[in-house]
């Protein structure tokens, strides 16, 4: 019985100690913003926040955690608010920043990350390429001809000493701007999170690509 209780005391103070932990540290003003990465650098967790003055003032707020070897989200949560443009005062109070946005949903969103054993830490917005580190890895958009209102497109890694390799591929609608924001590195240097932007005239926020990529596997010589 006091064996049990011991044990169940530990799995409490660890769950508190996990809790504790400042997820919000890099939410400041940043469009794009780390929470961390799991220790064997497999998963990324981030977050993004846009305020917009189109037609209303409108801010959202999106958390994902994403495994980086499947490109695909384990887990996201999502916030919109809109003041509307009624003038009565009825709508939401929008927040201005990410670090405001962060204050109304950590709450909700802290415990899932704790599941996750996301570490926290690393630069607060992304770095610039090319990554220099007795190589040099730089990251390519290439653009197809239209097709159907669509622009395919590939992004490709390409390392001075391993070669090339795609790491996504993708279409933005006639009129939309892609563009990269960066990367952001796993503890371990051997995967990095890029980071594009897809920003449209009709829709006031812009959507986000986070995209896996090691930095030593997987590439091939021409």
């Amino acid at each position: 019985m006091k064996n049990g209780f011991i044990a169940g005391l530990l799995i409490l103070l660890a769950s508190v100690g996990c809790l504790a932990r400042d997820f919000g540290w890099a939410a400041r003003d940043n469009s794009v913003f780390p929470i961390g990465w799991t220790a064997d650098g497999a998963c990324f967790a981030y977050g993004t926040f846009d305020y917009s003055i189109m037609i209303s003032n409108q801010g959202r707020l999106r958390i994902a955690v994403r495994n980086m070897k499947t490109d695909k989200d384990l887990w996201e949560h999502s916030q919109s608010w809109d003041e509307g443009n009624t003038g009565d005062g009825s709508g939401d109070i929008v927040p201005r920043t990410a670090a405001e946005a962060w204050n109304r949903v950590k709450n909700t969103v802290e415990p899932r990350l704790a599941k996750f054993k996301i570490v926290t830490g690393g630069p607060v917005a992304p770095d610039r390429f090319p990554i220099v580190n007795g190589d040099s890895l730089d990251i390519g958009i290439a653009e197809q001809p239209e097709a159907d209102y669509q622009v395919p497109y590939t992004v490709r890694a390409v390392s001075r000493n391993l070669g090339s390799k795609t790491i996504h591929q993708g279409a933005r609608p006639t009129g939309n701007e892609l563009s990269l924001l960066g990367y952001f590195p796993s503890p371990d240097g051997t995967r990095i999170a890029v980071i594009l932007i897809e920003r449209s005239f009709s829709f006031p926020f812009p959507s986000y690509y986070v995209i896996g990529c090691h930095t030593k596997n997987g590439f091939k010589k021409d």
